[in-house]
C-alpha cells in the first residue's frame, strides 16, 4: 500500500512546483533553461542590480539567468498547463463517477476554470489604445464586447454554484459544457482582436 501511494505522488511530481511544491495553478517556464514554476513563485526570481542598473531573472532550480528586459513577465507553460488541466478535469470526472456526486470543493475547483484573466484583457485593451490611434473607436468597442461577455460569464458561474445543491452530477456537466463554450468564445475573439491589432501595427510599422 505504501509503496503504492508513494508511485502516485511520485507520477503527480511534475504537477507541482518545484519551488513551493504546491499543485500548479498557472504554471511558469524559465526561459532560458525550461524550469517551470508557479505564478506565485515567479515574484521570487526577480533580482535587482542597482549598480549596473538592471535586473535579472534568476531559476531557482539552476540558477541560470536571463536579463528582465527581454522577459518582463515568464511566458506560461501552455503543454504543461494544459496537462494540469487535464489532470483535474479527470480526477473530479473519477470522483463523480465512484460517489455519483460532485463535492463542493470539486464544483469550485471545477468553475475556476472557467475564470478569465480580466486583467490581461484590460492590459491588451491600454496597450492597443495608446498604439493604434486613429482606430481607436474599433478597438474599444471590441474590448467593449468582451468585457461585456466576461461579465455574463461570471454571472454564469454564480448562477451554477448557486445550485449545484440541486442539481445531479449529469446535469451539472451540461451546464459546466455550456459555460466552457462560452468561455472557449470570449478566448477565441480576445485572440481574433489581438491578431487584428499585430496585424495593423505592422502595417503602420512598414508604412
Amino acid at each position: 500500500m505504501l509503496q503504492k501511494l508513494m508511485a502516485k505522488t511520485d507520477s503527480l511530481g511534475h504537477l507541482l512546483c518545484p519551488v513551493c511544491k504546491t499543485p500548479f495553478d498557472e504554471a511558469k517556464v524559465f526561459p532560458t533553461c525550461g524550469h517551470s514554476l508557479c505564478a506565485t513563485c515567479e515574484k521570487s526570481v526577480v533580482r535587482t542590480y542597482p549598480a549596473k542598473n538592471t535586473k535579472m531573472l534568476i531559476c531557482p532550480i539552476c540558477k541560470q539567468t536571463a536579463r528582465i528586459d527581454r522577459y518582463e513577465h515568464l511566458p506560461n507553460n501552455v503543454i504543461l498547463n494544459e496537462i494540469v488541466r487535464d489532470h483535474r478535469s479527470n480526477r473530479i470526472s473519477n470522483e463523480i463517477a465512484v460517489n455519483g456526486l460532485v463535492p463542493i470543493s470539486m464544483m469550485d475547483e471545477a468553475l475556476e476554470e472557467l475564470s478569465v484573466d480580466e486583467s490581461a484583457v484590460k492590459e491588451s485593451h491600454s496597450n492597443a489604445i495608446r498604439r493604434i490611434g486613429k482606430r481607436q473607436q474599433k478597438v474599444q468597442l471590441g474590448y467593449d464586447n468582451l468585457r461585456a461577455k466576461i461579465n455574463l460569464l461570471k454571472n454564469g458561474r454564480q448562477v451554477l454554484k448557486a445550485k449545484t445543491s440541486a442539481l445531479s452530477s449529469g446535469q451539472f456537466e451540461i451546464e459546466m459544457d455550456k459555460l466552457r463554450k462560452e468561455k472557449a468564445g470570449i478566448l477565441a475573439e480576445m485572440e481574433a482582436l489581438e491578431r487584428w491589432n499585430e496585424r495593423y501595427l505592422a502595417d503602420i510599422t512598414t508604412d
